[in-house]
């Protein structure tokens, strides 16, 4: 298709406007959420969940989040670590979960 890996918000989910102005995160391909924190001492991060695109997943603490008519939630986020939603039924997502904790923990 010709899609970049790295995805600004409207690029991995056009039919949810609302991801034009969903700055301060992007997505790997559609099913990997990331929001790293942009200001110092913070250690949490927020995203918006695009309209329609099902339940999400922190690989590291297991909450989950239901994206619903789309929603921003708060993120854990320490240092070294962004914040980080799977979406839950890819294929993939277990095992990319824990690639994540691997790497990042």
């Amino acid at each position: 298709r010709g899609l970049p890996l790295v995805r600004h918000p409207w690029l991995a989910y056009p039919e949810d406007l609302a991801t034009l102005t969903a700055g301060g995160q992007f997505f790997l391909g559609r099913s990997v959420l990331v929001a790293p924190v942009m200001h110092q001492g913070r250690v949490t991060a927020s995203a918006y969940l695009p309209a329609g695109s099902g339940e999400w997943f922190d690989p590291f603490g297991g909450s989950a989040h239901e994206a619903g008519d789309g929603r921003r939630v708060d993120l854990q986020a320490p240092l070294g670590r962004p914040g980080i939603l799977l979406a839950r039924g890819d294929a993939s997502s277990a095992a990319l979960a824990q690639a994540f904790r691997d790497a990042l923990n």
